[in-house]
């Protein structure tokens, strides 16, 4: 099977590639591909099609992404052309090639009123573009394309790019205090244990069965926090000295409102594929240690 990855240099795309290293033994059958917007770019319909049609895959793992939240408010053009017109354009090219997609979304789908973890069937409502473009993406691949799953994901970081991770394991060694949302709840995930999930979706023999049903899944890692509690385990996984204080989201505006509880019920993709969730603190900690 010939798999292509989109967003190779992204966060996930590079956890992907350590992903793919560590168990080219155990797959023999699987013939890799990674892409970043040098080799491609899916922006150019033209170039796309011409792409696929001198290149042959039987599934495309779409990891391209515009992620900056806040600044997809002002730049909502781009936010829109990545987020939902390359799955359209990715859609479409699977019907005309055969190939099916997995396609990486976000928690930013949900509103944030629930008072339960959510599940796939619940209703999306996004407050911020990004979330809104998302959605459309998602719904482009759900609706249009040959055969897909897209899978949620949140709160993601990595070694690689930029994350919250980073960014606070950067200001709690400069300053002795920091202050931190404290009032937004949701589930940090560790992009490893993503891309992982996503190797054994790639090996399972339920891929294609899934993919033919075009379903949507949830992963992150299990148990909740909030972005204080989260930036706290952060500097304590390094022993930084730092006061980190809890805040109000009404302390710290953003020009993107985000769902205050986005937890998300990862079973349905426990019972597709067997793949269960590691806990956000026991991820975190694994993260430091390499």
């Amino acid at each position: 099977m010939r798999v292509l990855i989109t967003g190779g240099k992204g966060q996930l795309g590079n956890d992907l590639k350590s992903s793919v290293y560590e168990r080219e033994h155990s797959n023999p059958g699987l013939d890799f591909t990674f892409i970043d917007i040098e080799d491609l770019d899916l922006t150019n319909v033209n170039a796309t099609q011409n792409f696929f049609s001198k290149n042959s895959f039987d599934l495309v793992i779409n990891c391209a992404a515009y992620t900056a939240v806040d600044k997809a408010q002002t730049d909502e053009k781009n936010a829109e052309i990545v987020n939902a017109d390359i799955p359209k354009n990715l859609a479409k090219l699977s019907n005309t090639h055969k190939f099916n997609i997995i396609h990486i979304s976000t928690d930013f789908v949900f509103d944030g009123k629930s008072n339960r973890p959510y599940v796939e069937t619940d209703y999306p409502s996004p407050l911020s573009i990004y979330g809104i473009t998302k959605l459309k993406g998602e719904e482009h691949i759900i609706n249009e394309s040959y055969g897909a799953i897209v899978i949620r994901t949140s709160w993601l970081y990595s070694k690689h790019g930029n994350n919250f991770v980073k960014t606070i394991s950067r200001i709690a060694k400069e300053r002795g205090e920091i202050r931190v949302i404290d009032d937004q709840v949701g589930s940090p995930t560790n992009a490893k244990n993503l891309a992982d999930a996503i190797m054994t979706i790639v090996s399972h023999p339920n891929l294609n069965f899934v993919c033919k049903k075009k379903e949507i899944v949830h992963f992150c890692n299990s148990g909740e926090t909030s972005w204080h509690g989260f930036a706290k385990s952060i500097c304590e996984n390094q022993k930084i000295e730092c006061n980190v204080i809890p805040i109000p989201t009404q302390d710290y505006p953003t020009p993107a409102k985000r769902p205050q509880y986005s937890v998300m019920n990862c079973s349905h993709i426990n019972e597709l594929f067997n793949i269960e969730q590691i806990d956000w603190r026991i991820a975190l900690k694994a993260f430091f240690s390499f």
